[in-house]
Formats: structure tokens, C-alpha cells, sequence
């Protein structure tokens, strides 16, 4: 199971750089973000092709003022169709800049991020951007899990030394998971693809057919964004690997608020993007933990067993 690509037409951002406009485009210092200058000429000035209302996704070419003639939405800073997440101009402000930007806009101004549907959304940008949030955090687990893996083997391998054929069926199971060599390196690339899959599966419920089909592309890209928390993994594996032992809990407690930061952000990223599909929206957030649990199981706990019994039937061959 892989997230949604673009649907129907060609993204025109997939270049990542920002689409051509006429129109003066002045840079947000603190966030990265690009927004129409004042030469724009204010309210009366009339839209550029290419953007949108963020509500009801009516083409906004020509028109002037300052709400959506359509559905009356306040349509102040909407005066350019250059993309405005920091990801999307990482050649001119900077990658590490752009993309710690990103995740702010994404965690804290999450609002502000869903204007964002208005316009075209580079796909490309946002599978990069959820590309590199997984590696941040795929790192540090990969390193906690070889490190549990190090300091448990002894005290393992002593009690297949010790009780052998005596211990449970669970024990015994869960030993030999330890205690083979080979099995690890199965675990690592599972945990890698389960991260990816997790990441991807909720852009499902970003493209709703009775959505413009440029509100569908804009939407599946946009969920993609919404992994940043998981940039921070780094913060309670570190923790534990400093001072193991009595602060295991406490980095249980933080990796878990992290998801559930991804997972509020999500539910946040769908009121922004589709205020009008309340049921989409529970739906989402009710079925998006069950498939993060469904899939993890299936990637490490199925797959595993089932690896692992492979390499029992063999080794009992030889």
C-alpha cells in the first residue's frame, strides 16, 4: 500500500520551482513564505491565473476585492499563485532553512499551511518532503533498536544457554528473535517501509471526488506534509540512549505525543481543506490509526514471524 499520486492532470510545480508570475512576489523573512507585495495594488487589484478559493475551489482569475465571489471567503494575501510553503523555495532560501520552515508552518501555523489548497501544490516536493521527515526519523529508531538489540543479547543468549527447550513458546519465540543475526538487518528494512507506508496511507482521504480535480492533487500532495512531528524523533531516542533506564517512560510518553501531534495535524490539515465533508473528516480520523496499527502489524509483526520461522525451517535442515 503506497499514498496517492496526483490525479488527472500534469502538476505544473513538479519542477519545484515556482510557477512565473508578473506580479511583485516579496519574501517572508521568518517563515520563507512568498506574498504579493503592495504593488499589487491592494484589494482592487484582480488575481493572476492559477489561484483558487482555499473553500469552495472557484477559479479566482479577474476577480477583485478581497472575499471569494462564490462563497464570500476572506481572500487577503492570495495575490500570487507562487507557492508559499518554504519546501517548494528551498533553491533560493536554503534547504535546511526551507525545510525546518516547513515544519513549523506545517506543526504551528497549520492554518495558515492549508491557504495552501488555493493554489497548485507541487507533488513531487511534498513526497520529497515526507522522503526526508521519514529518514529523520527512521535514523534515531534504527539506532535505538540495534542498541536494545546489543544490550539484551547476553542476557538472552544466557537463557537459551541456561533453560533451553523449558521456556514458553512465547519466550522461547521471542528469544530467537533476539539471538539471530540475521534477522536484524529484515527488521531495520521493515521498519524503513512500514515509516514510508504510515506516512503515505492517509492521503486517501484527501481527494474527494466531488472536489475539482486540482483540489484533489493540491490535497493528496498537502497530506504528505503533514509527517513533520516526526522530524523530532531524534529528542526521546536521545534521551533514552543518555539516561537509559529510568527515563524509558518518559520516552515512551514523548514519541507517542509525537504521533499524536502528526495525528492532529491531520485532522486540522482535513477542516482546512474540506470544511464542507464533515463525515470525511471523522471518518479520517477515526480510520487513520487503524491503519497505521493494521499496517504495522502486517510490516513488523506478520512479516517477521513469518521470516523468522522461514529461517527456523531451514536451520533445522542443515
Amino acid at each position: 500500500m503506497t499514498s496517492d499520486g496526483p490525479l488527472g492532470s500534469n502538476d505544473p510545480t513538479a519542477s519545484g520551482d515556482p510557477i512565473a508570475s508578473d506580479e511583485p512576489v516579496a519574501q517572508d523573512r521568518a517563515s520563507g513564505m512568498r506574498t504579493a507585495g503592495a504593488a499589487s495594488g491592494g484589494d482592487s487589484a484582480a488575481f493572476p491565473e492559477g489561484v483558487y478559493c482555499v473553500r469552495c475551489g472557484y477559479h479566482l482569475r479577474g476577480t477583485v476585492g478581497a472575499r471569494c465571489p462564490e462563497c464570500g471567503y476572506d481572500l487577503a494575501g492570495y495575490r500570487s499563485p507562487a507557492s508559499g510553503i518554504p519546501w517548494s523555495n528551498r533553491r533560493s532560501i536554503g534547504r535546511v532553512p526551507a525545510y525546518l520552515n516547513t515544519v513549523w508552518l506545517v506543526t504551528v501555523r497549520t492554518r495558515k499551511f492549508c491557504e495552501e489548497h488555493a493554489r497548485e501544490v507541487s507533488y513531487r516536493d511534498a513526497r520529497l518532503f515526507q522522503l526526508v521527515t521519514v529518514t529523520l526519523a527512521f535514523i534515531p529508531l534504527a539506532v535505538a533498536l540495534w542498541c536494545g538489540v546489543w544490550y539484551l543479547r547476553p542476557y538472552v543468549q544466557r537463557q537459551l544457554d541456561n533453560q533451553g527447550l523449558s521456556l514458553s513458546w512465547e519466550s522461547f519465540v521471542a528469544y530467537r528473535l533476539i539471538v539471530e543475526n540475521w534477522l536484524w538487518p529484515v527488521v531495520t528494512i521493515c521498519l524503513w517501509g512500514c515509516l514510508i507506508m504510515v506516512t503515505g496511507v492517509p492521503s486517501y482521504f484527501f481527494h474527494p471526488h466531488s472536489s475539482p480535480m486540482r483540489r484533489q492533487n493540491a490535497g493528496v500532495a498537502m497530506s504528505h506534509y503533514a509527517c513533520a512531528p516526526l522530524s523530532l524523533m531524534f529528542v526521546p531516542i536521545a534521551l533514552a540512549l543518555t539516561m537509559p533506564g529510568p527515563v524509558i517512560v518518559a520516552t515512551l510518553i514523548l514519541m507517542a505525543l509525537l504521533i499524536l501531534l502528526w495525528w492532529i495535524n491531520l485532522v486540522r490539515l482535513a477542516r482546512g481543506m474540506m470544511p464542507e465533508l464533515r463525515i470525511r473528516q471523522t471518518v479520517m480520523a477515526l480510520m487513520t490509526p487503524l491503519l497505521w496499527l493494521l499496517l504495522g502489524f502486517l510490516i513488523l509483526g506478520a512479516v517477521l514471524i513469518v521470516v523468522f520461522w522461514c529461517g527456523v525451517v531451514l536451520d533445522s535442515l542443515r
